[in-house]
């Protein structure tokens, strides 16, 4: 754009415009009944107006005084329609204007500038034709690109700053197409452009001229907004970089100047932890570090509209990481003196702090690596023996390296927790007695931050390391698929050495403690191991069922219900809930033989009458026994705990509805055999289902015998047939004296401890 298409504001502010018959115009504005009314008859021009930093049309009053009837900013997004060949209208906060022209050609002339001024063709005339043209983006572009070809900009000189800043804020905001803008980044980054900027601007600032640093500090805020890598190329090169940083430090909405250039040169120190040779790779570390301080401090936080605004300035920042973490893997060398240092006993616990903490930001920017790459990025670490640098690290009482190494430990499982298991494994085949995951428990126990920060993400790490999904089935050496799994092998591994670690703080935990340290800490602890535990309950099916029974752990949990600490409690309530969620007759029958829903019980009595989360918990637990039917709990409830006060409770109808279920339910061998299983054995359900399967050749003929009478007798329609279970008494028929669960077998086939209902499972 020439001097001659956008005129000067403060000449157009300050003198009146001459009187030029070829720009005379009238001023029509819509009222609120829908006719036009005249504001007046004046001048118009199209200017640039530094009060609303863009172009605009001024219509000023043919009279003496030349009061301004008009000044209207061109706006990109604002649709302009030109009609009859005089007259142009358009709609601007909600009121409809127009300018009536004297003469054809003036219309024409002020219409050419409005489009000029937002990419348009001035051969469209409204929004018909824009509408014709979207239909057709390639068309739309083309003719575009042929209309207006390369964007013209002004010299880049002081005198033409404001035009500068004019043009680009024009082509970026107000909802510009992508082809406009990268018509416009096309020419800034053309024939040194920046570079001559930059230049104006070491002149500027030696002059201390205030108001173009400010002109200047808007045009390189435009230019970031552009939004194209090529010209983050241009503006971050090592000769370019600290005069960009100069220029961002003027920001005219600022009352005094931020001194970024001092920061970054004299108090931001580069404080190398290895002797780092290789000249590239520090260059693009300090290149990297002072973009990352443009991006977070210089430039303004991105509003939730614009957060994909600069979506070309983080993948710099992405890619600088990534060359970054090559150069370094590439390094053997230095690789070497890293984890030589960390583990050797002779360095002091400052220089092994910064060494920990470069390998941190080692591991961070390897997560912008591709998968492709960051496996061999691993391997390599690995090779290094970054997993026993873990264990060494662990071992040292400093928190800060402690916390940092935890992070390093998150890092490298959520990238290749196969590695760390493979790591695992080999160790307790070596026999080693200090085992990775043994620590990992340890040191998620033994976490020194008061708001237990550190065991939270160890908790996460383990997770992720015995979650099923993400373990795959290894291969024999043929190839084929091997009987041990990831899976088998892992989980054996964890239930043997790590699970006892696990559980250690309910060893204390009894039903004959008469206290619980109870403080936030301590709960907060209880809390994440019980989270692991449901977790395990869920995705280990066997393996926990067996480790859970073994050590009571169910009981222990239970305890926690006794805490002052209501999420603790809870905690306690979702994991009986998971275990009544899974449907298992094992976990069900170890529940009723263990009398745990008696803890519950008094925990929702000692709640009282308080209508909280807590007692919403119990009462939906029972109701999912209740409406899932789960007779072996729904039995041993009505039976042990229902006259202990929930007769009395109406404002729901959980209890009274499992009591009439309960009371409605006709005996029967089913029945007989949920409410009586003998034992929580883990091993029964699979023992039952062996039996079951049991060919009718392998019963003796006593037995054969006892089924042939039984179909006799009922086709005879006999209804004397001696059941093979007597129904256990009642509480008032048995008295105190009687157990709650009793079995009575008939001696023709307790011989071998053969259930019939079992064998009728056929």
């Amino acid at each position: 754009m020439d001097s001659n298409t956008a005129e000067s504001s403060s000449n157009n502010e300050s003198s009146p415009p001459q009187k030029n018959p070829h720009r005379r115009v009238k001023v029509y504005m819509l009222n609120a009944d829908r006719a036009w009314d005249d504001k007046g008859t004046g001048h118009v021009s199209c200017a640039y107006v530094d009060r609303l930093q863009g172009m605009a049309l001024i219509v000023r009053s043919e009279d003496e005084d030349h009061y301004v009837i008009l000044e209207s900013k061109v706006c990109p997004n604002t649709t302009y329609q030109k009609q009859q060949e005089t007259l142009i209208c358009w709609s601007e906060n909600d009121q409809e204007l127009a300018l009536s022209f004297q003469l054809i050609d003036s219309c024409s002339e002020i219409w050419e500038k409005i489009c000029d001024v937002q990419g348009r063709n001035p051969d469209d005339n409204g929004p018909d034709d824009a509408l014709h043209d979207s239909r057709d983006d390639d068309h739309f572009e083309e003719s575009s690109y042929a209309a207006g070809g390369v964007v013209e900009l002004p010299s880049p000189d002081l005198a033409h700053l404001g035009e500068i800043q004019a043009v680009l804020s024009d082509y970026v905001h107000g909802g510009a197409v992508q082809w406009r803008i990268d018509r416009i980044a096309s020419s800034v980054e053309s024939d040194g452009y920046i570079n001559r900027l930059l230049d104006l601007y070491s002149i500027c600032d030696d002059l201390e001229n205030v108001e173009a640093l400010h002109q200047l500090y808007s045009i390189f805020k435009t230019i970031f907004m552009l939004n194209r890598n090529s010209l983050f190329e241009i503006l971050f090169c090592s000769e370019n970089l600290m005069k960009v940083v100069g220029v961002m430090e003027n920001d005219p909405c600022k009352t005094s100047v931020v001194r970024h250039r001092e920061f970054l040169e004299n108090q931001a120190q580069f404080h190398s932890v290895l002797p780092l040779t290789n000249e590239l790779l520090l260059e693009k570390i300090h290149q990297t570090y002072r973009v990352q301080y443009i991006q977070d401090v210089i430039l303004p936080t991105p509003s939730v509209f614009d957060e994909n605004l600069l979506s070309a300035l983080n993948s710099f920042v992405f890619f600088n990481k990534c060359e970054i973490v090559k150069m370094l893997q590439e390094d053997e060398a230095t690789m070497k003196i890293l984890f030589q240092q960390l583990t050797d006993d002779e360095t002091d616990d400052a220089a092994r702090r910064d060494l920990v903490k470069f390998l941190k930001e080692m591991c961070m920017f390897s997560s912008t690596l591709q998968a492709s790459d960051r496996e061999p990025f691993f391997q390599m670490l690995s090779e290094m023996r970054l997993l026993e640098a873990v264990e060494t690290l662990w071992n040292i009482e400093d928190a800060d390296i402690l916390s940092t190494t935890n992070d390093v430990f998150a890092f490298i499982v959520e990238a290749n927790p196969s590695m760390v298991r493979e790591f695992c494994l080999s160790e307790a085949k070596l026999g080693q007695d200090d085992l990775l995951m043994t620590k990992a428990v340890e040191q998620m126990q033994q976490d020194p931050d008061p708001e237990l920060g550190g065991a939270i993400l160890i908790s996460v790490t383990i997770r992720l390391l015995i979650d099923p999904e993400n373990m795959m089935a290894t291969t024999a050496v043929s190839g084929a698929p091997s009987l041990r799994t990831e899976k088998t092998e892992f989980l054996n591994y964890f239930y043997l050495h790590c699970m006892p670690t696990l559980i250690s703080p309910f060893r204390t935990i009894s039903k004959d403690s008469e206290s619980l340290k109870d403080d936030y800490k301590t709960a907060q602890l209880l809390s994440i191991i019980v989270e692991l535990l449901i977790f395990c309950a869920e995705h280990h099916s066997y393996q926990f069922r067996v480790h859970m029974i073994k050590h009571e752990i169910l009981r222990k949990v239970l305890y926690l219900l006794r805490s002052r600490h209501s999420f603790l409690a809870l905690c306690a309530i979702r994991f009986l809930r998971k275990l009544v969620n899974l449907k298992d007759d094992t976990y069900n029958r170890h529940i009723a033989n263990g009398n745990h829903l008696k803890a519950v019980c008094d925990a929702f009595f000692a709640n009282g009458e308080k209508y909280n989360l807590f007692n919403s918990a119990i009462i939906e637990l029972f109701e999912f026994i209740r409406v899932e039917d789960i007779r072996i709990l729904a039995t041993n409830f009505v039976e042990c705990h229902y006259n202990s006060g929930f007769q009395d409770i109406t404002y729901v109808q959980t209890f009274q509805k499992l009591k009439d279920q309960f009371d409605h339910r006709p005996t029967s061998l089913l029945n007989t055999e949920e409410r009586h299983g003998e034992d929580g054995d883990p091993f029964s359900t699979l023992a039952k289902q062996r039996r079951c399967r049991r060919d009718n050749a392998s019963l003796d003929e006593e037995e054969e015998r006892w089924f042939e009478k039984d179909d006799d007798d009922s086709d005879s329609g006999s209804g004397n047939i001696t059941p093979p279970f007597q129904a256990s008494p009642t509480r008032e028929e048995a008295g105190d004296a009687e157990p709650m669960f009793s079995l009575s077998l008939p001696k023709s086939i307790g011989r071998k401890g053969m259930l019939i209902s079992d064998i009728r499972v056929r």
